[in-house]
């Protein structure tokens, strides 16, 4: 009879709920727990991050400069990757645009060798600055309406189907039009992609039905950028208010990464190709990240986040954490 009774229990607490048949899965977070280092708030928030060896470059939402800091990645303390005990910011400057240039708003920085790009959301253009010559290059048009669809293993969509991407694009692209952040965010190709056509990056877009475009720079010092393929990605975006912050592709793990500030999180793409990308998974982020704007991963497939404000704990808008670290949360 008692074991009669302990089964009926079992029983109850399964159909009622109390008791799962299989447990749950556990999410997995970002903690400050396991932060490498911080770098203290230079500017109220932060939208773009690049790392070059033991330089990080920076640069603020608006402004006619990015940041150049001198980082330590031997400081055993979370907060000596940058500066000094006696000055958080001694070894960071300022770097100004080209003479006569005006606010640009900043949402990425990377290099195209032997250029460094800075991409300006609001004006849809290429800031270039020539890293061998150490000059400024006159500014590059980012073209966004010439895009195609992917191509398939029977080739090249057909016209049609070409033009009503476009309709619905030219569409999209119009509404936003007066609101500067259609542009959420740049990435480097993905290496492993077969279908990669000369691109290189991926443009990510706060428009559900072209979230992600393939982009290749060319002419004489990069004049111009044109904007390639539309990737297909299914249910992007449930909600039209989770606007994506950011875009970072995980070369080793072959991912996707995209910032979701409002639902305070990181989702994860898996891409064979831009022809197929897949929902992950996702990662959450400390809840001190408030307004998280940007993400990255260096050479050595380090995460580095930005922040639009000063956290309210380290009143840093930079942060890094270890791959190791990283690896832990997605392979325990």
């Amino acid at each position: 009879m008692v074991w009669t009774h302990q089964l009926l229990v079992v029983g109850l607490l399964l159909v009622t709920g109390h008791l799962d048949a299989k447990p749950k899965k556990e999410e997995i977070s970002l903690s400050f727990k396991n932060l490498r280092h911080y770098q203290i708030a230079i500017e109220n928030g932060l939208y773009a991050v690049y790392r070059d060896g033991d330089r990080v470059l920076t640069a603020p939402r608006l402004g006619r400069f990015y940041i150049s800091s001198r980082y330590n990645e031997a400081a055993k303390e979370i907060d000596l990757g940058f500066g000094t005990l006696k000055s958080p910011v001694a070894e960071s400057e300022r770097v100004p645009l080209a003479e006569g240039e005006k606010d640009r708003r900043f949402r990425s920085i990377l290099p195209l060798d032997p250029y460094l790009l800075l991409l300006d959301s609001a004006k849809r253009q290429f800031v270039i600055w020539n890293n061998q010559d150490k000059v400024w290059h006159q500014p590059a048009d980012l073209i966004l309406d010439m895009i195609r669809p992917p191509a398939d293993k029977g080739g090249e969509a057909p016209r049609a189907e070409v033009a009503r991407l476009r309709s619905r694009f030219q569409k999209s692209y119009a509404a936003m039009q007066e609101d500067g952040d259609l542009i959420a965010g740049l990435a480097p190709i993905p290496r492993w992609w077969k279908d990669r056509d000369g691109s290189q990056f991926l443009l990510l877009l706060r428009l559900p039905e072209t979230p992600i475009l393939t982009v290749r720079c060319e002419g004489r010092h990069y004049s111009r950028c044109i904007a390639q393929r539309s990737c297909f990605v299914p249910n992007f975006m449930e909600n039209p208010k989770d606007q994506p912050a950011g875009i970072a592709v995980h070369q080793n793990r072959k991912e996707i990464w995209i910032g979701q500030p409002q639902k305070m999180q990181i989702l994860r793409l898996r891409s064979e190709s831009c022809y197929r990308i897949q929902k992950s998974g996702q990662m959450g982020i400390p809840k001190e990240i408030r307004r998280l704007s940007h993400l990255f991963f260096d050479n050595e497939a380090n995460l580095w986040l930005t922040n639009g404000e000063p956290d309210p704990l380290y009143s840093a808008s930079l942060f890094r954490w270890d791959k190791a670290q990283v690896g832990k949360l997605l392979d325990p």
